[in-house]
């Protein structure tokens, strides 16, 4: 990515619907994944970084993101059109900031 970030994809064997409606609840929310090449029972919760976020604060790209939308919204575009949209505003926010730079 240009941005240096990694995305990770993750796909799992299929889970009861309760766990799957416990992942789903944490959508946009700030957390940890844990991986680990062995079985482990426990996670040493002990030495892990803490997480300096309020519980209600969104991440600035979701605050981003639901300020495009509405944009979008009053500008008469549709749902169904948004992912496009965000896109090519990100891009354009992007594009602005790389001509700035020395």
């Amino acid at each position: 990515m240009r941005d240096r970030t990694v995305r990770l994809q993750i796909d799992v064997q299929e889970m009861p619907p309760e766990v799957m409606s416990d992942l789903f609840s944490l959508n946009d929310k700030l957390g940890y994944f844990f991986f680990k090449e062995n079985f482990f029972n426990e996670i040493d919760t002990a030495n892990l970084p803490k997480l300096v976020i309020d519980e209600n604060e969104k991440s600035p790209s979701t605050r981003l993101r639901n300020v495009l939308y509405v944009l979008h919204k009053q500008n008469k575009g549709e749902d169904h059109d948004f992912d496009a949209y965000y896109r090519k505003s990100i891009e354009r926010v992007i594009e602005t900031i790389k001509e700035k730079l020395i």
